[in-house]
């Protein structure tokens, strides 16, 4: 054995070697622990979400609820993620390699993937740090998703339909919009096929989280159109409503941070404070409409508004100027109370046509407002579009038709932008058919269910009753006349 200086020295060495091995990765290292707390910030923007949706009616439907998301979680590891993220290796450089999500398929040749097809179960090459960071991201925005599509109508049909329709969204629905969008798929490479901008640009999930739940949810109410439930107590509903927009605000935050380095190294304080922007523009407008036309501003329309807020920035946050967010988020928040009357005319229920106004109409109009207001300061090279330069300008990012500073404006990417709006209406209509069909499917078995518990009661029944109840006979007549 050597001397303690020689024990030590061997001691610097050896760590000296570890650390040199791991300087490659520790950019990598942070981008992860960055995605890890988004997602875990995440959860608390979905619990936002789910107290200000909440705030407006009564419900008893906890462990369905629950049941739900858990069942979503678990679609998406089965199949959801593979079909959403298997040919994603290459795209997210800020977390490092994906080894095990290198397969796309696409039926009509290269840019025009349809649906992942590695990565089911995690398993195989997919075990490593930034496939899992990758998965936890985007199964907490598939819960996030779910409290959007299918909570508001659980009291509404058979627990059955719900949970079947469920694992359809979270295994394959959702999946397969995100992969469109965010998994290399043909929506995202409309700027290499079709020299449409830089291709869908949905940076937090204002469609494929926000519209798409959104939409699917109103699929949901035309298929189950009843008459609305019992009144809230809006002092109950104002504390949820209240506590869910602080949950929302925090959580989406996180929501912004996590996707500045799964996307890339954007700047996060200019998407961060653009998020808080935009909120306040949204809940001030929705509350200034309340009191003009009510009298008094209404916290509910207002805490609503601060969602639809939420849910528009989100697409392009770290592409707008200060004044773009401020205008998105206005917007938004006049949709809650325009949008939502409109829609619960369409529905039936004044509560959720609010909510279809604040996901859907927010989501669609966030995207519309990349097309319309980015400004071509960040985004260069995204989705694999003008890495050098772009419309003959250098290091030219995501641009709208208005973009400001002298900059070119590009038709292209609000066609792409439009593009993808119409690819969402497959989710009112494929949750329409399907939640109706699994609605009259259920109903007739329960029905036939119940007619075959009736008669095999029936049938244990001892039929004494029967029989006493049944005419006198001669005998019994003459019987009683004897015995008179």
């Amino acid at each position: 054995m050597g001397t303690l200086e020689e024990q030590c020295m061997i001691d610097l060495i050896a760590v000296d070697d570890l650390l040199a091995g791991a300087a490659a990765p520790v950019g990598t290292t942070a981008n992860l622990s960055w995605v890890v707390l988004g997602a875990v910030l995440t959860l608390l923007a979905a619990a936002g979400v789910w107290l200000i949706h909440e705030s407006g009616q009564r419900s008893r439907v906890g462990g369905t609820a629950l049941l739900c998301l858990s069942l979503a979680v678990l679609a998406f590891f089965t199949v959801g993620f593979a079909l959403a993220m298997g040919g994603a290796d290459g795209i997210y450089a800020g977390l490092g390699p994906l080894p095990g999500l290198g397969s796309e398929w696409m039926p009509r040749g290269e840019g025009w993937g349809l649906l992942g097809r590695q990565g089911f179960f995690l398993a195989g090459a997919s075990y490593e740090a930034g496939v899992y960071a990758l998965f936890l991201f985007q199964s907490l925005l598939v819960v996030m998703a779910v409290v959007i599509a299918v909570i508001p109508w659980l009291n509404r049909t058979p627990r059955l339909v719900p949970v079947l329709y469920t694992l359809l969204f979270a295994g394959l629905l959702y999946p397969a919009f995100a992969n469109w969008v965010w998994g290399g798929g043909w929506l995202a490479r409309l700027g290499q096929t079709r020299e449409l901008g830089h291709g869908l640009v949905d940076f937090a999930g204002s469609g494929v989280v926000q519209a798409a739940g959104g939409l699917a949810l109103l699929g949901a109410l035309l298929a189950l159109r009843r008459s609305p439930g019992e009144d809230v107590d809006m002092t109950a509903a104002d504390v949820r409503a209240l506590a869910g927009v602080a949950l929302a605000a925090v959580g989406w935050m996180g929501c912004v941070a996590g996707s500045t380095y799964v996307m890339g190294n954007l700047p996060l304080a200019i998407a961060a404070a653009n998020v808080l922007i935009a909120v306040i523009s949204a809940g001030t407008v929705g509350l200034l409409y309340t009191w003009f036309v009510a009298g008094e501003p209404y916290l509910t329309v207002g805490a609503h508004a601060c969602l639809a807020g939420l849910v528009a920035i989100a697409a392009g946050a770290p592409f707008f100027p200060a004044w773009a967010a401020s205008v998105v988020g206005a917007v938004a928040g006049l949709l809650v109370p325009f949008g939502g009357y409109l829609l619960a005319r369409l529905t039936g229920n004044m509560v959720t046509g609010s909510l279809v106004a604040v996901d859907g109409l927010g989501g669609i109009w966030g995207l519309l407002a990349v097309g319309l207001l980015a400004n071509g300061r960040y985004g260069a090279g995204w989705n694999g579009i003008g890495e050098q330069s772009y419309l003959g300008v250098a290091s030219l990012g995501i641009t709208g038709i208005f973009p400001g500073l002298n900059l070119p404006a590009d038709s292209g990417q609000l066609t792409a932008q439009i593009v993808g709006v119409g690819a969402l209406f497959i989710f009112p209509v494929v949750t329409f058919l399907v939640v109706g069909g699994l609605s009259r499917l259920v109903a007739w078995w329960q029905g036939v269910r119940g007619l075959t518990m009736q008669h095999g009661r029936m049938a244990a029944e001892p039929t004494t009753e029967a029989e006493s109840s049944d005419p006198p006979t001669s005998n019994d007549a003459g019987n009683r006349s004897a015995l008179g």
